[in-house]
């Protein structure tokens, strides 16, 4: 139900192009996943279980907090400079998520539900190149954080690159290739081409896999794109 709520927002800013209004609905979608994120909290290991004991389960807590950390990101707010509400909200998240790392990592079912959420999450990736690879946790200090490397050609020149995707299951940060979700370039959005398909449309995009492409992360017209700048 939560996240029908977030794909009508999301389908009112493909409508509404003004930065200005972006803004106001980005908040109410941190505001929205950070509600859904709250109904994860629990007091002991069977209420947990209760909770996430399925991989769709565990990859929805990380498809909210990534939510979450998104659209702080494209709203370029930090959480210190959200309104008191907000900032509690948040802050209440980050216990529930401080609380639900330890059963994460211990949870059998941890790499299908990292699997899924990057699936859902990223429409950049590559899924018969990422579904068959474990994710790895990271070291410490950031042993929070999961990560997979694959390879894939780059590119036109048939060259081998290699993709690096972490995500914290805290925080929700989310990073291809060390770079977290943005918007297109001014190279790519003030070029003719652009301009005559789109009219100054503002795409939210990540990396793509293995080039330097970029990947859009919602529909427009009920099409995903992928741009990169060619000569």
């Amino acid at each position: 139900m939560l996240f029908r709520s977030i794909e009508k927002l999301l389908c009112k800013m493909a409508a509404d192009n003004l930065m200005e209004g972006q803004v106001s609905l980005r908040l109410k979608l941190v505001q929205i996943a950070a509600t859904g994120a709250l109904t994860f909290a629990a007091d002991d290991e069977d209420a947990l279980s209760a909770i996430a004991g399925t991989a769709t389960c565990l990859a929805l807590w990380l498809r909210f907090i990534a939510k979450i950390d998104d659209n702080i990101l494209l709203t370029n707010s930090s959480v210190a400079s959200l309104p008191t509400f907000k900032r509690n909200l948040l802050r209440w998240v980050r216990c529930v998520g401080v609380n639900f790392e330890p059963y994460f990592h211990r949870h059998p079912k941890k790499q299908a539900a990292l699997r899924e959420f990057c699936a859902l999450h990223w429409s950049g990736g590559q899924r018969h190149l990422t579904e068959h690879v474990d994710w790895e946790r990271c070291p410490a200090p950031s042993d929070q954080c999961y990560s997979l490397k694959f390879p894939g050609s780059g590119g036109g020149d048939g060259r081998l690159t290699e993709t690096k995707i972490s995500v914290d299951i805290i925080l929700g940060c989310f990073l291809v290739n060390n770079k977290p979700v943005g918007r297109l370039p001014h190279y790519i959005t003030q070029s003719a081409d652009f301009q005559q398909l789109f009219q100054g449309h503002i795409f939210v995009v990540h990396s793509a896999a293995g080039s330097d492409a970029y990947a859009t992360k919602d529909r427009y017209h009920n099409c995903t794109y992928e741009f990169e700048a060619v000569g």
